[in-house]
């Protein structure tokens, strides 16, 4: 399982057209994404562990769950 903010690369958004990579939003729990892959995570568990990130976060708003099926 691998959690972790999402943060932009600027190497890699430097080589996308029309893009500011030093565009930014204020800073908000608004503006903050929470990733969950529970890629490694044995489909007996995901559930468990879905509520377990669920259950231990002040803010689920911006929380989404990759390979949680």
């Amino acid at each position: 399982m691998l959690i972790c903010p999402i943060e932009s690369n600027t190497t890699k958004t430097s080589e996308l057209e029309n893009l500011n990579p030093t565009a930014s939003l204020p800073q908000s729990p608004n503006n903050v994404l929470g990733a969950v892959d529970n890629f490694d995570v044995p489909s007996s568990e995901k559930a468990f562990m879905e509520g377990s990130v669920l259950k231990g976060s002040q803010n689920n708003t911006n929380i989404i769950f990759l390979n949680n099926n």
